[in-house]
């Protein structure tokens, strides 16, 4: 496996475990009455369809983002 595989396949496996929280904590806002398993429905089909961007994560390089530049 090159870099290139092992970085697609970590970006998958952050995606999917991403994906399975989001659908749990939904799940006990349905549970608790918060919300409903249609308003879940809704937000699951929008967050699918969204575009996918990846933002620079704070500590990483960004300027003032942790990388001590001021």
């Amino acid at each position: 496996m090159d870099s290139g595989q092992l970085k697609d396949a970590l970006d998958q496996a952050q995606t999917e475990l991403q994906d399975e929280a989001l659908e749990s904590r939904l799940q006990n806002l349905v549970d608790e009455g918060k919300i409903t398993q249609e308003e879940v429905d809704q937000y699951l089909e929008w967050w699918q369809s969204r575009p996918d961007i990846k933002l620079p994560l704070p500590g990483l390089g960004g300027r003032g983002h942790g990388d001590g530049m001021m």
